[in-house]
């Protein structure tokens, strides 16, 4: 698994994911197991969540809060629009269509991040984020 450790120096640069939203699963597929794209829901406009989640359920039961505990929203602020490249596309074999996309970070300070998308489609700019290098630090271990 990939992921950044955030350490909040302001109290309310992180916020708790509201839900999750179901983005794509592979119903009709006729695979043993149950496969789905989730996106977390910012608790409000002025936040938001960087990436999503691919789970294997056998009834597509949304993350629960033990798996989704340390998936914060953002600020929107501390935040950058950022690129994407293509890591996965369904090719028709369920009932809809979707893809996994992950963001460069050519301008961000994050890992690359998991973007779920209903379709073939890029992610629009507006919708992949990263943190912004300008209002963060990091150390290596």
């Amino acid at each position: 698994p990939q992921g950044i450790i955030v350490h909040t120096v302001e109290d309310d640069a992180l916020r708790d994911v509201a839900s999750s939203e179901l983005v794509w699963d592979d119903t009709g597929s006729n695979n043993k197991r149950e496969y789905a794209l989730w996106c977390g829901v910012p608790p409000n406009d002025n936040y938001v969540v960087i990436g999503g989640r691919f789970s294997v359920d056998p009834y597509y039961a949304p993350p629960d809060s033990v798996q989704t505990r340390r998936i914060k929203a953002i600020r929107r602020d501390l935040v950058v629009f950022d690129d994407t490249f293509s890591v996965r596309n369904d090719a028709g074999w369920a009932r809809k269509d979707g893809s996994a996309w992950k963001t460069w970070c050519g301008s961000g300070a994050s890992p690359y991040a998991l973007i779920p998308m209903l379709g073939h489609g890029a992610p629009p700019r507006d919708y992949s984020f990263s943190l912004d290098r300008s209002k963060s630090t990091s150390n290596s271990t």
